[in-house]
C-alpha cells in the first residue's frame, strides 16, 4: 500500500475548517455608507468581513470624526461584544458594497459556558489582554481627542464589570489625570465591589463563589426573574444589564466630579 500524503499545512485545514463553520452563519450585505454600528449601541454580536471594507471611525472632542483604521475581507471586527458585551466605542460604517458573516453574542456565550472555570478564565483574560493592546495601538493617534470625562466614564464602568485594568482608556496624553483616574476608580467602593462580583460570577460561571455580601448585593440589584433567566449563565446579566440596575453612569459622574471638579468645569 503507498501512503498518500497531503500537502496542505495545518494553517490551509484550519481555514477550511473555518470556512466550513462560518457557512451556517447569518450574512448581511451593507450598500456604501450603510451604518454596521454606531457608537454606544449594544455590543451583541461581531463580524467578519466576507467581501468589501468597513471603516471604524469616532467621534473626536472637536465634532469631527477620527478614523481609527479600515476593515477588509477575512477580518473580524467587532469582536469585544462577545467577551463583555458593552456598547460599542466606536462607529463602522461600510465604505464600498460589504458582505459580512454576523457571529451572535449568545452562541459565544454559550459555547464558553461548557468549558471548565479555568479555560473559560484563560481565554476571558487573553481576550481582555489583545482588546487592550489593540485600543492602545490606535489610541495613542486619536484617543486624546476623545474627551476625558467620557473615557473615564467607559473605564469606570468596564471595572466594574469585572476588567481588573482599565489603563486602556487612557493615554501618554493625559498624563496625570490617567494614573489619578485609574487609583480613584480602583479605590471606589461601588466600582471595587462590583469588580470583585463581576470577576467571580465571570470565572466561575455561578453565584455559589460570591460571600454573603457580595450575594445580597447580586440579589438587591437584580430580581428574581432576571437571575432565574439567565441560570445557566449568570455572567451575562452582569454584561447586559448591571450599568443600568446599579446606576453605574450616576456613580461614574459622582466620582469623577468629586475627584476631578476643576477639570469638569474646564473641560466639561
Amino acid at each position: 500500500m503507498t501512503m498518500q500524503c497531503s500537502n496542505r499545512t495545518s494553517r490551509e485545514d484550519s481555514g477550511i475548517a473555518l470556512e466550513t463553520i462560518l457557512q451556517e452563519f447569518e450574512r448581511v450585505m451593507f450598500a456604501p455608507g450603510d451604518v454596521v454600528f454606531l457608537e454606544d449601541d449594544p455590543g451583541d454580536r461581531a463580524f467578519v468581513v466576507e467581501s468589501g471594507v468597513v471603516e471604524i471611525s469616532k467621534h473626536g472632542a472637536d465634532g469631527r470624526t477620527l478614523t481609527l483604521g479600515t476593515i477588509g475581507a477575512g477580518s473580524m471586527f467587532g469582536e469585544m461584544a462577545l467577551l463583555d458585551g458593552q456598547p460599542r466605542m466606536a462607529n463602522a460604517i461600510a465604505m464600498v458594497p460589504t458582505q459580512c458573516i454576523v457571529l451572535p453574542r449568545s452562541l459565544f456565550l454559550a459555547e464558553t459556558a461548557a468549558l471548565s472555570p479555568f479555560t473559560r478564565f484563560v481565554v476571558s483574560t487573553l481576550l481582555i489582554h489583545v482588546r487592550n493592546l489593540g485600543i492602545r495601538m490606535a489610541s495613542q493617534a486619536g484617543l486624546a481627542k476623545v474627551p476625558f470625562t467620557e473615557r473615564f466614564v467607559h473605564a469606570y464602568i468596564a471595572h466594574a464589570r469585572g476588567v481588573i485594568d482599565v489603563s486602556h482608556f487612557f493615554c501618554d496624553a493625559d498624563g496625570k489625570r490617567a494614573e489619578d483616574a485609574l487609583r480613584v476608580i480602583n479605590e471606589d467602593p461601588i466600582s471595587h465591589a462590583w469588580c470583585c462580583i463581576s470577576f467571580k460570577v465571570t470565572f466561575a460561571g455561578h453565584l455559589d463563589v460570591l460571600n454573603a455580601d457580595e450575594l445580597r448585593m447580586f440579589h438587591e440589584t437584580f430580581d428574581e426573574t432576571l437571575i432565574a433567566t439567565y441560570e445557566e449563565y449568570p455572567a451575562e446579566i452582569i454584561h447586559s444589564a448591571l450599568a443600568e440596575r446599579a446606576n453605574l453612569l450616576i456613580a461614574a459622574w459622582k466620582v469623577y466630579e468629586g475627584h476631578f471638579a476643576h477639570d469638569f468645569v474646564t473641560n466639561g
